[in-house]
Formats: C-alpha cells, structure tokens, sequence
C-alpha cells in the first residue's frame, strides 16, 4: 500500500497542478486541494489500483467512476470545496456533465497507478 499511496499522491498532485494552470477547476479554500490529494488520489485510488490484479481493468474503472461521480455530486450538493467555472469542464457543460466527464476521470485514476507503479524498481 506505501507505494501505491505515494504513486497516486504524486498522480494527485500532477492533476491539481494541471487544474490549477488549466483552471478547469477552482477550490474554495486552499486546504481543499491538499485534503484531495491525500484522501480520495491517495487513499481511496491508490487503495483501488491495488484491486486492478484481481479484479481486473473495467471493474476497477467503473468502480473508481463510480466514487469519483459521487464525489463530483457530493461537492455539488454539500461539500461545495471547489466549482468548475461557468459549470464547464473541457467540452462538457452543466453539472452533469461535469460529473460524468470528471468521474471518467477519477476512473482512469486507480488505473494510471497501477500502470505507473509497475514501472517503478
């Protein structure tokens, strides 16, 4: 797990920075990034890549979607940590579509990981 959760912290990390300059979405409070890296890229996908071995590439992706759209609706409707301006991530508009696009997103996440933890010595 100590790997796994390093790689999906500096994965984490690569995406908000990439956020940040791209502004595909802006946080509320500066400790609502950090609270992201830590918790849902490195616990909860750097938990999730580990299951890609036994469970296998679309179960974990659809897994991961499912939690990452969860996560995009929760921040919609309590949360309220960050919001994509004018409702708009990439080509996509309206929340809904925000969720779904990103959820995709968080789905590639536990994947990307793996990928990436493979490679390491």
């Amino acid at each position: 797990m100590p790997e796994s959760y390093l790689v999906a912290v500096v994965v984490g990390i690569a995406a908000e920075v990439a956020a940040r300059i791209g502004r595909f979405w802006l946080y509320r409070k500066p400790i609502n990034p950090v609270i992201n890296v830590i918790v849902v890229f490195g616990l909860v996908m750097g938990g999730l890549s580990l299951a890609v071995p036994a469970l296998g590439h679309i179960t974990v992706f659809l897994l991961a979607w499912a939690i990452g759209y969860g996560y995009e609706q929760l921040n919609f409707t309590v949360l309220h940590w960050w919001d994509f301006p004018g409702d708009r991530f990439l080509i996509f508009e309206g929340r809904q579509a925000c969720a779904i696009s990103v959820g995709a997103l968080w789905g590639l996440t536990p994947l990307i990981v793996h990928q990436l933890q493979a490679l390491l010595p």
